[in-house]
């Protein structure tokens, strides 16, 4: 880009604006049909949306999740997840997400991608 100074050329600028919007919904389901009753096992399923215009980098999800039961049955988009990939800490389970995430760091998820956890 190249700015001038002359009074009779105004200086242009231009920006492109990228922003990554992530919605996430959680769609809780009686695994044994029925309304929920105490001590019922729900099945929980987050779905996370890229539905801005640039890739979400670094993308970790963290779950509230009551009773948590069970962190190394972790499914993302139908495959078990690597346990690398998912921890627990009281009822809350974190998972790093998105195309080339790893034990360290969450990957990132395209604009318009959606992923699943089960």
């Amino acid at each position: 880009m190249a700015l001038t100074n002359e009074p009779a050329t105004p200086a242009t600028f231009s920006a492109t604006v990228v922003d990554p919007q992530l919605t996430i919904t959680n769609q809780m389901t009686d695994t044994n049909g029925g309304p929920l009753a105490g001590g019922d096992a729900v099945e929980s399923v987050v779905r996370i949306q890229n539905t801005g215009n640039a890739s979400a980098t670094n993308t970790v999800v963290a779950v509230a999740l009551t009773n948590l039961q069970n962190p190394t049955s972790v499914r993302i988009n139908g495959l078990a997840a690597s346990p690398d990939l998912v921890s627990a800490t009281g009822n809350t389970l974190t998972v790093r997400v998105g195309t080339g995430a790893n034990g360290s760091n969450g990957g990132s998820i395209a604009p318009g991608e959606v992923v699943l956890l089960t």
